[in-house]
């Protein structure tokens, strides 16, 4: 069980990691793409603003998708355990 967890752990952070780097590429791409840069810079707010909350967005992603990959390592690592004292 211990190996278990020590290898899922590091498929969680190497997804994860993966996750919020497409995240963050995607974010920026889109408002390349769609040109929304330019409007929202338009507005009465500082551009640190801007950046803070997309920044603060990103990390809210990232930390529900590892609380999402947790649960479920853990629900499995759970199930095989029940399983192994059966």
């Amino acid at each position: 069980p211990a190996s278990y967890l020590a290898t899922n752990f590091i498929y969680v952070t190497l997804t994860g990691s993966l996750f919020a780097g497409l995240l963050g590429a995607t974010l920026v791409s889109k408002e390349e793409a769609l040109h929304t840069a330019e409007l929202l810079l338009a507005q009465p707010v500082s551009r640190a603003e801007v950046l803070l909350g997309k920044a603060l967005a990103l990390v809210g992603f990232v930390v529900a998708f590892h609380v999402l990959l947790a649960v479920a390592v853990l629900g499995t690592f759970a199930a095989i355990v029940a399983g192994d004292s059966q």
